[in-house]
């Protein structure tokens, strides 16, 4: 598949089905609010036998944020994708719960989710593409959202979907927007990916 693609997921699906390795690890990166997991979703709809895992489950504590890191890609590698490579097919793992942005206490769900994993896994979130977990993927894809673009689905979703205050959604975007521009300055993660999507 062309490295820059306006391809549908029908078609990722279509190409992906005819790599080589019977168990998939595929990872969707772009900024927040891109449509990374309505692509995932898009993609596994067509792909047989395809999970999905947000890699936003695996966000650190702000407390425990002390680099330019703000996803504990260790773990993401301890429970899921050593699991993954292992063969396992089900999955466990614990969830944060981004309820700072409603007001309520930073930290992680009590119970622990569960993926079952019957053949391809999609890992997709903001900085799946970082080094240390790029040479895990088989099929990495960009997708190449414009910033503001982004950012109007991403408040949209969080606004309506979710029902959070617009008060408190829109200063928090801002200030991820700010960051995920640095993080970007220092390392264009879209470098990485197999497939640039339009």
């Amino acid at each position: 598949m062309k490295p820059t693609s306006k391809a549908t997921p029908e078609k990722i699906a279509e190409y992906l089905s005819t790599l080589k390795e019977t168990r998939l690890l595929i990872a969707i990166d772009g900024r927040g609010g891109a449509g990374k997991s309505t692509l995932a979703r898009g993609i596994a709809s067509f792909l047989e036998n395809t999970a999905i895992i947000e890699y936003d489950c695996f966000h650190l504590m702000k407390s425990e944020i002390t680099n330019h890191h703000h996803y504990d890609y260790q773990r993401l590698m301890r429970e899921v994708i050593d699991p993954f490579k292992a063969g396992k097919t089900t999955l466990t793992f614990k969830r944060y719960n981004w309820a700072g942005i409603g007001g309520n206490p930073d930290g992680y769900h009590n119970e622990p989710e569960q993926v079952e994993v019957r053949k391809h896994l999609i890992i997709e979130g903001s900085h799946t593409l970082v080094p240390e977990l790029c040479e895990h993927f088989h099929y990495t894809i960009w997708l190449n959202t414009p910033e503001e673009k982004a950012f109007k689905q991403g408040t949209g979703r969080d606004i309506h979907e979710y029902g959070l205050a617009k008060d408190a959604v829109i200063p928090a975007w801002r200030a991820w927007q700010i960051w995920e521009r640095e993080s970007l300055d220092r390392d264009d993660r879209s470098l990485r990916a197999d497939l640039v999507l339009l």
